[in-house]
């Protein structure tokens, strides 16, 4: 059975390599720094999850999220927001996340959830 392919966008470099070490025994892993790269990545790569960071330079995670759920290419992925602001889950449920986890997160906790929304 092949992985599921997963696609992160964070623009913190430290996030993205731990995301990358914890994901990839599990998930087909790819990663993206540049939010402005992160749409077309998304329908080249056909991810069965996406995981955006709503905090980011030149697009937001929240206005991603919005423009995957009004693409008919992309409105079906699962999307897992992450964040550190406590506003987050709000946002991220009225962009069209299917996920919130804050940051910090249990690395076991992230993976079981991840499993879980994708099913």
């Amino acid at each position: 059975m092949s992985k599921r392919k997963i696609l992160v966008c964070d623009d913190d470099p430290d996030i993205i390599e731990m995301l990358e070490i914890v994901l990839s025994p599990h998930f087909d892993t790819e990663c993206e720094l540049d939010s402005r790269r992160m749409f077309d990545r998304v329908k080249t790569s056909s991810p069965d999850v996406v995981i955006v960071d709503l905090w980011m330079p030149f697009i937001s995670g929240t206005d991603l999220i919005r423009q995957f759920r009004e693409d008919s290419d992309t409105n079906g992925i699962t999307i897992i927001a992450i964040s550190a602001s406590p506003s987050g889950e709000k946002e991220a449920k009225d962009a069209g996340a299917d996920l919130f986890i804050a940051k910090p997160f249990a690395v076991k906790a992230f993976i079981h959830a991840i499993g879980i929304v994708n099913h």
